[in-house]
């Protein structure tokens, strides 16, 4: 399992580092199908963050995109992910997070 150095960076084995690549760039190609196709406006910098992690991508829309315009960006995110196979899961009514098929195994 990693751990976290003094430094403040994890330390991954190589596993984990496999698991990251592949969530990056598999995660990294369904976004690049989605975001042309999403409401103009809605892909600004700070209004859409992706955080890949080793499970997949977690995905955090800023609390200032209105809610209806939210529940939209949403939806294609769902929709775009499970096209390609991924799961998901939403913490909040801000963040969703999509699981790669890989990891579902």
């Amino acid at each position: 399992m990693s751990h976290i150095r003094p430094d403040k960076f994890n330390d991954y084995d190589p596993q984990q580092r496999t698991r990251l690549t592949r969530a990056a760039s598999d995660g990294g190609t369904v976004i690049a199908a989605i975001m042309p196709q999403l409401p103009v406006g809605t892909c600004g910098p700070k209004l859409i963050n992706f955080n890949f992690q080793l499970t997949g991508v977690r995905v955090e829309v800023a609390p200032e995109m209105k809610p209806e315009v939210r529940e939209i960006v949403a939806d294609m995110l769902a929709s775009g992910f499970k096209y390609y196979g991924w799961s998901m899961s939403t913490e909040d009514e801000r963040t969703m997070r999509f699981y790669h098929p890989a990891e579902m195994v």
